[in-house]
């Protein structure tokens, strides 16, 4: 994958002859000689291997996140085999200033591309000093917010998660679709992924399409019977007559842990019956292993990694370091892996081949940069089924390229 560098051609000297007339005979007068051109030397390619900072939060709250990232791509250099390339491990601390004093640390020690910080204030910082020196950041974050040109953000977006499950859910023919999130920036992210992904489609539904739910339990007890239309049944109803006035075929809950367990009984509460609207999530419903035999929860479709992917990497994480490996680790791996194979070709990381549309093999699917400085990855939609979570439609292979690692 070598870029291809055209050099300037070098131009001939032009010799310029001015024939002067004279009274009594011809005379040829000075040649003047054309300097040739400037050329413009190469930028000097560093010599010996190349070095790639990563900054990662090897001390304070997220130290046990960091070394598990840490020990990831250790394990992706040994997985892409004898490879030009040094790895500079770097303790951001988990703050701004220590991911700022890290990144400085490593360019100074010869770093050519630099991999993470983790969070998204941190690569804030560090896109700053990156750009001081020219140097490309692939950051473990996944706000968009901090995505640039020469910035990726590696991390799962709650977009693109939100996006693969309602365009599944659509495909089965669950057109009118809500949502509930969370009142804080995931839950935001979560629904303007769900906006778009609607496109507008939400005159079905005879209300609101979404609704953000605050901390306070009686508070989003509130919200979500407004959003279901909950109304009592009048005296003397058969039983079983519902008081949920609006039909959802399908809604999203962009939450996890307990209060995706309290949004869910508050549904089930206020007459949706959850085994005829199918429930729809995004990868924070993985965070606890305990929502899978939670009883709203049944049937329910959410995006997520290939399972077969991800278990293999586990297991070998385990096998390597007798420990289970931080979910983030992943991406470490990935990023190590990229870092590694473009190098072997261009180690100046330039910016058409990181931006190849065909994208790479990960860990545990496929995954591409973008131009606008974000990710896509390749997820598969999972079912809920009675403690487990099967696949209900693979993960996307259309990123055609040899794999990173074999």
């Amino acid at each position: 994958m070598a870029r291809s560098r055209d050099s300037l051609p070098w131009l001939a000297a032009v010799g310029l002859i001015l024939a002067l007339a004279g009274c009594a005979k011809e005379t040829t007068g000075p040649v003047y000689e054309q300097p040739p051109p400037v050329v413009a030397e190469p930028e000097p390619v560093p010599a010996g291997p190349v070095k790639i900072a990563l900054l990662l939060p090897l001390s304070g709250q997220a130290a046990s996140v960091g070394q598990d990232m840490l020990d990831a791509a250790q394990i992706a250099l040994f997985d892409v085999g004898p490879t030009d390339m040094t790895l500079l491990p770097r303790d951001t601390g988990g703050t701004p200033a220590g991911a700022t004093a890290a990144a400085e640390d490593a360019i100074a020690a010869g770093a050519e591309l630099i991999l993470g910080p983790l969070f998204s204030s941190s690569t804030a910082a560090v896109a700053t000093v990156a750009k001081e020196h020219g140097i490309k950041v692939v950051s473990f974050s996944n706000d968009t917010a901090v995505a640039s040109g020469d910035v990726w953000v590696l991390g799962f977006r709650p977009e693109e998660q939100v996006a693969r499950v309602i365009g599944f859910a659509r495909e089965q023919g669950l057109l009118r679709i809500g949502a509930l999130a969370p009142d804080d920036a995931y839950g935001r992210r979560a629904i303007n992924g769900f906006t778009a992904a609607l496109q507008g489609s939400v005159a079905s539904l005879g209300g609101p399409a979404y609704a953000y739910y605050p901390p306070d339990e009686r508070e989003a007890a509130r919200v979500v019977r407004e959003f279901t239309g909950y109304r009592e049944p009048p005296e003397g109803s058969p039983p079983g007559t519902s008081g949920n006035t609006r039909l959802f075929d399908a809604i999203l809950i962009a939450d996890g842990g307990a209060r995706l367990r309290s949004i869910g009984a508050l549904l089930a509460f206020y007459d949706v019956d959850l085994r005829t609207t199918r429930p729809l999530g995004t990868m924070l419903w993985e965070d606890d292993p305990r929502l899978l035999f939670e009883e709203t929860l049944q049937g329910g479709w959410y995006a997520g990694l290939s399972p077969e992917g991800e278990r293999n990497f586990q297991a070998k994480f385990e096998r390597t370091f007798k420990r289970k490996p931080a979910t983030l680790a992943g991406l470490a791996y990935d990023a190590t892996a990229l870092a590694a194979v473009v190098a072997a070709s261009d180690r100046t990381f330039p910016r058409d081949v990181l931006v190849d549309p065909s994208g790479f093999i990960g860990r545990a699917g496929i995954f591409r940069l973008k131009a606008d400085g974000t990710t896509d990855h390749g997820l598969a939609v999972l079912e809920i089924d009675n403690g487990t979570a099967i696949v209900v439609q693979p993960a996307p292979d259309t990123f055609l390229r040899t794999p990173l690692t074999q």
